[in-house]
């Protein structure tokens, strides 16, 4: 492969520059992330691991074209000049799993290890308090930490395959067909009845499950499985490993229908008028409020970003 020199010295000059910038504004670190709306996960990561030190974060950066530009891929371009003071903060996507080579904290990278930021926002034990700060009751309908880990299960083993395919580079069973099937986005179902969510599912992965382990009868998955359980995915957490934009829109479409369900219960039983008007006036939107929830020290995959911090910035 024939190096664009151009662009290595052009990323080469503007980390550089960030690093000057850092001092000019008497930063101790800047960290570009893939986008904007990434901030409210890594500030709050941060600001937990190492609350005394001062993060600067970059949202994005002018490409060798001259173009503003975001995204995983233009963070990477960085790479070679990353540093304990300029460093990425990337969604691990496949990279972690996969054993993706370079992608660590002792290259200056900070990665989700689930599949994105939206994972963690995700993780069942918060999402209770999600919903009480959403509608100010309590949530008795809805079991999020059933949910998640009967959600998993269904999954697990179709997402073994599709990672096992992914590793090899084969065809059979590519990204966005698994992603059609963990997709709910336009789903006639009622997301307030976990049964019938978790029965669509079923019916989807068991059609592609019996296709794939008759044509591939072959195939031992039992060396790759090690692997992952070793990485840290299990049957009971495969939520936080699966493409977190999907799981992400379906906790916020069944947080949503939870709390409006929560609501219409507690309306039946009002009579007066302004009573009621007040049970909806202070309604917030779940999906605003689910980026509250990072909930630090309840599973290692949060563990270890925390772990990744303290590693480098403590030694600044």
């Amino acid at each position: 492969m024939i190096k664009d020199y151009r662009r290595e010295q052009h990323y080469k000059v503007q980390a550089a520059y960030y690093e000057g910038q850092r001092l000019l504004l008497k930063a101790d670190c800047v960290a570009h992330l893939e986008d904007k709306e990434d901030e409210v996960f890594w500030s709050a990561v941060f600001r937990k691991a190492v609350p005394e030190k001062k993060i600067q974060f970059l949202y994005s950066s002018i490409n060798e074209k001259g173009n503003n530009t975001t995204g995983v891929d233009h963070c990477l371009l960085y790479k070679p000049y990353l540093s304990r003071t300029f460093f990425i903060c990337i969604d691990s996507d496949y990279r972690y799993l996969t054993q993706e080579v370079g992608i660590n904290i002792e290259q200056y990278i900070f990665q989700t290890y689930t599949y994105s930021i939206e994972n963690h926002f995700c993780y069942p034990g918060g999402l209770n308090d999600i919903c009480f700060q959403t509608c100010n009751l309590q949530n008795d309908i809805f079991d999020f930490q059933a949910f998640a880990k009967d959600f998993s299960s269904i999954i697990y083993e179709l997402y073994v395959w599709h990672l096992y395919f992914v590793k090899q580079d084969i065809s059979q069973f590519d990204k966005p067909e698994f992603f059609k099937i963990i997709d709910f986005h336009q789903s006639n179902i009622d997301y307030t009845d976990a049964r019938q969510i978790l029965e669509e599912l079923k019916k989807r992965v068991t059609a592609k499950l019996e296709a794939v382990s008759v044509r591939f009868s072959n195939i031992d998955l039992n060396s790759l499985k090690i692997q992952l359980e070793q990485s840290g995915l299990m049957k009971e957490n495969a939520f936080l490993y699966i493409r977190g934009h999907h799981y992400f829109d379906l906790i916020c479409k069944t947080g949503t229908a939870v709390c409006e369900k929560i609501l219409k219960c507690k309306k039946d039983k009002l009579s007066d008028s302004e009573e009621i008007a007040k049970l909806y006036r202070n309604k917030k939107p779940f999906k605003t409020q689910i980026l509250n929830n990072v909930q630090f020290g309840q599973y290692p995959e949060l563990d270890r970003i925390e772990k990744d911090i303290l590693s480098l910035l403590l030694l600044t």
